[in-house]
């Protein structure tokens, strides 16, 4: 991994409305670019914190999500700072999330830098630091658990799969390895109706249609990384809720959350950019609280000298 250097320190966030007085923009050089990020903490915190790196959608930037993720409002409310980055292209950008987007990015090794960044600033508490996107941002978030497991406790992802093959080759050809250092606990949050980033897989539709792989493989892949028990505990709820979880080693565990009718969405979110679900289909969803089903799943670990452990209530 590449070193990073702080390029600026806590620039105020001019450029589009900070969700709180505590958001600010920081910059970093790594991969050879000038690479940037927007910190959230809660206001009259203590750092370090335990630290939600968010990453965004296509089509979407690094504020935008903040503030339509309601993230920000659950970190005021449990204590915890939130780092999201944007990509190298801005808001029109992707990430290179292996089989899928700019391969001449390092993305991973930007987010590396970042965290570390973070943890030299005294904002993030090295063993509780998590990843959380959706969408494309979610495709990043994949493959950051498989590279960057010595930094992460624990992952989430909405709408989105696992892009460490490329479909373009025939047959499909490996992109990046996964050698996880600890079982990595994973939350999977996925509307049945999203046609954009399809759950049985194949070409969706969307502004970027491509083969993907299916949400069931991806998942059965992170049981088998996590040496999961067999048993599969199922619980529904209301709008079509079906959540799914095994019991896997060191205590992480791997939950899958579907729900019937939903789209390409983040469930709880009070609106969303332009019309996403013209392009993917389905519907919006109350049925889970994305936000905060991230927080309560992702905050039971923390890392101990490279050991997942349960992590202890932290209290506003």
């Amino acid at each position: 991994m590449k070193t990073a250097t702080l390029a600026a320190l806590a620039l105020p966030l001019l450029c589009a409305a900070p969700s709180s007085v505590a958001d600010h923009l920081y910059r970093i050089e790594s991969g050879g670019k000038s690479r940037s990020y927007l910190v959230h903490t809660p206001p009259n915190s203590n750092a370090p914190l335990p630290t939600v790196v968010l990453l965004h959608p296509y089509d979407a930037s690094a504020a935008g999500f903040l503030g339509y993720s309601g993230l920000s409002a659950v970190a005021d409310a449990e204590g915890f700072a939130i780092a999201a980055p944007n990509t190298a292209y801005g808001s029109l950008g992707n990430w290179n999330s292996g089989g899928e987007g700019p391969q001449t990015i390092d993305d991973v090794g930007f987010l590396g830098d970042m965290i570390d960044a973070l943890t030299t600033q005294g904002i993030s508490d090295p063993s509780r630091v998590y990843a959380a996107g959706m969408s494309e941002g979610g495709f990043l978030v994949y493959r950051a658990g498989c590279q960057l497991s010595g930094k992460l406790a624990a992952i989430a992802v909405v709408a989105s799969t696992e892009t460490q093959e490329d479909y373009a080759a025939t047959p499909p050809q490996q992109v990046y390895p996964c050698v996880i250092t600890h079982p990595v606990p994973l939350l999977h949050i996925h509307g049945l109706a999203d046609t954009c980033v399809l759950y049985e897989g194949g070409i969706g539709s969307g502004l970027l249609p491509q083969r993907r792989q299916s949400v069931p493989a991806t998942i059965a892949h992170w049981r088998k990384r996590d040496a999961c028990a067999a048993h599969i505990t199922t619980t529904q709820g209301e709008g079509g809720l079906v959540c799914e979880q095994n019991a896997c080693a060191s205590g992480a565990a791997v939950r899958l959350c579907t729900i019937a009718d939903a789209g390409h969405i983040w469930p709880g979110a009070a609106y969303f950019p332009r019309s996403v679900n013209a392009q993917c289909g389905g519907e919006g969803s109350g049925a889970i609280d994305a936000a905060s089903a991230i927080w309560s799943f992702v905050s039971q670990y923390q890392l101990v000298g490279g050991t997942l452990q349960p992590a202890p209530r932290i209290l506003p």
